[in-house]
């Protein structure tokens, strides 16, 4: 890594592109990271406006080798405060855990982005449940 800002931040790019901004703070009991992937809601396709939201809550129902639930239970025994959402261009998955959980952390993460399971059975209970949600907001709005 090279030192980037201050004597403390560093960053490094992988060969794939990703880029990895780390700040060592060896004084702290926890460590936290956000990763945002470039699948922000300005590439939604204008007859499927809303999907990149939809795509980061169907990611995050099961990946790699666990279910839904199996997954949530994972992230909590490990301590994860965690959240997910979508911006315009950007969808960001952040994290903080007991500083020594970091790399099991990041191994879970790495199966929600790698290998998620989109179950095909849920899709139109979250469909639903989306549009219901709209439907408030345009309600709310007025």
């Amino acid at each position: 890594m090279v030192p980037l800002l201050t004597d403390h931040v560093q960053v490094h790019r992988f060969e794939n592109g990703l880029v990895l901004l780390a700040e060592p703070m060896d004084w702290v009991e926890s460590a936290a990271f956000t990763w945002l992937l470039p699948a922000g809601c300005c590439h939604d396709p204008a007859d499927q406006l809303g999907l990149a939201s939809f795509t980061c809550e169907m990611v995050q129902r099961g990946c790699g080798p666990w279910s839904s639930r199996q997954f949530v239970e994972r992230l909590d025994n490990l301590g994860i405060v965690r959240s997910a959402g979508a911006s315009l261009a950007h969808t960001q998955f952040g994290a903080s855990m007991p500083r020594q959980r970091l790399g099991a952390a990041l191994q879970a993460y790495s199966q929600l982005v790698q290998a998620p399971h989109l179950p095909a059975d849920q899709v139109e209970e979250k469909q639903r449940v989306a549009s219901k949600r709209m439907r408030n907001r345009v309600f709310n709005f007025l």
